[in-house]
């Protein structure tokens, strides 16, 4: 019986100990981060909406370390639309952006409405592209089934018990802000080359988020994108090497990838990429666009060090886009 009532308590400090990881990591959490950036794109730079001149919509579910307690699952939803064009190419976009992003006991939910103009600087094909976005955030924390150390008498739970724990909120809720610039080169004429450079700011007005009464500040972060579309004279292929790069409160990262099509003919088309994130892990991706459609698959390499610790690291990544129509102007996709 001693030893059932030692295993019990041993259980129980384990499993608040991880609860207690689980809420720091929530608490002073990243932004999620995706294997195909561009697959989200209002969270990559919401002035990526200027770059393209189709009604589109996206869907993105990513799943990462599902032996952790089901493990960490991202649903992602975005529709981008132009809402009004000039014929020199600039125009006014409006896009929109849902997440349910699950961990644990943990579940956060966000809406953001973002408002982007897109201006032709030259005849050449320059564009620069500004936007400004707003969203809505609110975190669950499910307490069903928690039990804390005070609230057992000789081994036995008592739900009567009081605990003197601290006291978290089950739901908390904030408002978000931020903005994007991103400068295109997009000729009017078929190209060989097409390139683009921006930055972006999200959190800006750095709300709170913390589930107790003190605060947990959600720091800003500042994200910059550039990268060039490289398709070889008279050749099927197209190449687009791209660089990422982000800081938010002293942590700072920088990806790389490269994508690859190949134009099997006028409405089908193949894709095969690759991401590496430093110090973290490397990416592949594949893909197929057929007609209006474009389906993408990435599965992640998690370092040795994650490997080592947590057996079943892996996380794979799905994305869906659908264009409603071809717009007759220029129109440069980068994902």
């Amino acid at each position: 019986m001693k030893t059932n009532k030692k295993n019990i308590s041993v259980m129980k400090k384990i499993s608040f100990v991880i609860l207690g990881l689980i809420i720091s990591w929530a608490a002073f959490s990243q932004d999620v981060r995706h294997s195909q950036p561009y697959s989200v794109p209002l969270k990559l730079n919401p002035a990526l909406m200027g770059s393209d001149n189709n009604i589109n919509a996206k869907l993105n579910y990513r799943t990462q370390m599902p032996s952790i307690d089901n493990g960490y699952t991202t649903a992602a939803f975005t529709f981008m639309a132009p809402v009004y064009k000039q014929g020199d190419g600039s125009k006014l976009d409006v896009g929109v952006f849902a997440m349910n992003d699950m961990a644990g006991a943990f579940n956060h939910i966000e809406g953001m409405l973002a408002v982007n103009y897109n201006l032709r600087l030259s005849e050449s094909g320059h564009f620069l592209s500004a936007s400004v976005y707003g969203g809505f955030n609110q975190k669950f924390l499910d307490t069903d089934g928690l039990t804390f150390d005070d609230q057992y008498e000789v081994g036995s739970f008592q739900p009567t018990n009081q605990t003197s724990e601290t006291v978290m909120h089950e739901s908390i809720y904030y408002i978000d802000a931020g903005f994007g610039l991103m400068w295109f080169y997009q000729p009017r004429e078929e190209s060989n080359i097409n390139a683009f450079a921006g930055i972006s700011a999200f959190h800006v007005n750095q709300p709170n988020e913390s589930y107790t009464e003190e605060t947990g500040t959600l720091y800003a972060k500042y994200a910059s994108q550039a990268g060039i579309k490289i398709t070889p004279e008279g050749s099927k292929l197209t190449f687009t090497p791209n660089i990422l790069g982000s800081t938010q409160n002293g942590i700072n990262e920088l990806a790389t990838g490269i994508y690859t099509d190949y134009a099997i003919n006028e409405t089908f088309k193949a894709r095969i990429g690759a991401w590496y994130r430093a110090q973290n892990t490397l990416a592949f991706v594949v893909g197929f666009e057929f007609m209006q459609v474009y389906v993408g698959y990435s599965y992640d390499l998690p370092n040795s060090a994650l490997s080592n610790m947590v057996n079943g690291a892996n996380t794979h990544e799905i994305s869906l886009s659908y264009y409603f129509n071809t717009s007759s102007q220029e129109s440069y996709k980068m994902f």
